[in-house]
């Protein structure tokens, strides 16, 4: 450290870690000797310095570095040599569809949830995370059918009860799979005395929680998505459409209400479905939560994060980071655009170069919050040593988009024929007189066919682990038909769904 260099020490020490990551890069011995010691926060400043020269004597030069690589640098950097007598910035894990367990999951899902569960648990023990995030699905495949012990076996002895550092405050949403049996059990497990430690919150359909720490305050605000979408399912519970609509409009008032009189730095929305994403469940932000996604636009909020698709990805929108992790234990999702097709792609994703990140792996991510103004992604995989990518996120980024026009965007048919079909989730392209609807267990394909006064042609199942883009337009090759009036919860163990084939009714006298 010659006496020239004190002026640029900061730059310098980012420069040296940039150089590091790329050593990694380049030397696989190298990245096993050191790379844990790094993710550890342990290595020393003296051992950085070091270590740079070496890979700058190897010739390995600035030239190399691209945006990527400085995003994974400043992470690095910001673990290998902390502030002294700083406090962490204050952080969250976020991971979803987390609910597979040994009674009805082949063993490799099952292996992959707890590889996911291992590697939170070693993040969560060196970023001392303020609570977790888990954004539905939390049971498969039809949620916790009013049993409380279902809960304790499948969440709390995957995660608090495998993992001391794991046993902090959960904040939950639940998503379709949840809604498939009763979902106030996993509200009132929330006050159980199953409920170890008290980490389970979920203290209502939609709610809101607020952490205030490092002289930044963020506000969580925690939708119920098949509440917002009016899924099939909740039919069940509120009795009458009316009374679905109803529901909506009370979460939506709130919703708005919360978002106007917040005052935090941040605002973060957590929801199941997906806003945008290009993967094998349709984005609601171009129908059914075109309303949603309006009021993050109004009250600028930065962030939304959902599950619901099985796979990890960014798509950065108009000021906003829309972020999927739905891969706790499943990772069946197909990239659609892997190269921008209009035809194709505005079925997905807002317009070409929104998608930032994708990936089919299982895993789950960090957010933490540096500043009013700055917050960090982590994409983590299977292990806490895979890091798959690193993203600074910019709070209050709306305005500058304000005179950028919003690109064509598909507006979805919810129709079959001259019929709107209710409550209806994936659809067939042309039309919704085939679609997968989030039903009950105790819902049939002619429940939902007669819901929109059409009738029930046919009933088949979705096969598991394949996606549902690949089955629903062709779906009676791929699956064995099944009868109209069959319950969801008494379809075969091969079969996740129903695909209904609905038609409208040929006379009055039907209708």
């Amino acid at each position: 450290k010659p006496v020239w260099l004190k002026p640029y020490r900061r730059r310098a020490r980012d420069l040296a870690i940039e150089l590091l990551y790329q050593a990694f890069e380049r030397s696989p011995l190298l990245k096993r000797m050191l790379f844990p010691a790094c993710k550890n926060g342990v290595m020393q400043k003296r051992l950085v310095w070091t270590l740079c020269t070496i890979v700058v004597v190897l010739g390995v030069g600035r030239d190399l570095v691209d945006d990527g690589d400085v995003q994974c640098a400043m992470q690095l950097s910001s673990r290998v040599l902390p502030k002294a007598d700083s406090p962490p910035p204050p952080s969250i894990l976020v991971v979803g569809d987390t609910g597979c367990h040994k009674f009805a999951d082949p063993p490799k899902l099952v292996h992959r949830l707890h590889l996911v569960s291992a590697a939170m648990a070693d993040i969560a023990s060196q970023l001392d995370p303020t609570h977790i995030v888990l954004v539905g699905d939390n049971i498969y495949e039809n949620g916790a059918e009013g049993d409380l012990r279902t809960i304790q076996h499948v969440w709390y002895d995957s995660f608090p009860g495998a993992h001391g550092s794991l046993q902090r405050p959960w904040h939950m949403i639940q998503g379709n799979h949840d809604w498939r049996s009763d979902p106030t059990t996993q509200i009132e497990f929330t006050w159980s005395s199953l409920n170890q430690g008290g980490f389970w919150n979920l203290p209502g359909f939609w709610y809101s929680k607020r952490v205030a720490a490092n002289d930044l305050t963020i506000d969580f605000f925690y939708v119920d998505t098949l509440v917002w979408t009016e899924g099939f399912s909740v039919l069940v519970e509120v009795g009458s459409r009316k009374s679905m609509a109803e529901l909506k409009e009370q979460q939506k008032t709130w919703l708005e209400k919360e978002l106007r009189e917040s005052a935090a730095d941040w605002k973060i929305v957590v929801g199941h479905q997906v806003m945008y994403g290009d993967s094998d469940h349709v984005s609601e932000a171009f129908g059914r939560m075109s309303d949603l996604n309006e009021l993050l636009q109004k009250y600028e909020v930065p962030i939304w994060l959902n599950g619901h698709s099985h796979n990890q990805e960014v798509v950065q929108f108009k000021g906003i980071t829309y972020i999927t992790t739905g891969a706790g234990c499943k990772s069946k999702s197909m990239e659609i655009c892997k190269e921008w097709d209009a035809a194709t792609c505005n079925m997905f994703l807002p317009g070409p170069d929104t998608k930032k990140f994708f990936s089919y792996y299982g895993g789950f991510l960090s957010l933490t919050f540096l500043s009013k103004g700055t917050a960090e992604l982590v994409i983590y995989g299977n292990s806490s040593s895979s890091v798959l990518f690193t993203y600074r996120i910019r709070n209050r980024d709306h305005r500058r988009w304000l005179d950028v026009p919003t690109p064509y965007t598909f507006l979805p048919k919810h129709s079959c024929g001259s019929i709107n079909v209710l409550s209806a989730s994936e659809c067939c392209p042309e039309g919704c007189c085939r679609s997968v609807p989030d039903m009950h267990v105790t819902q049939s394909c002619t429940d939902f066919c007669e819901f929109s006064r059409l009738r029930c042609v046919s009933a088949a199942g979705i096969v598991r682990e394949l996606p549902h883009t690949s089955l629903l337009c062709g779906m009676s090759e791929l699956s064995t038909e099944l009868n109209c009036s069959m319950l969801l919860g008494d379809i075969p163990s091969q079969y996740a769904d129903l695909m209904c084939h609905c038609e409208p009714k040929q006379n009055e006298e039907e209708s």
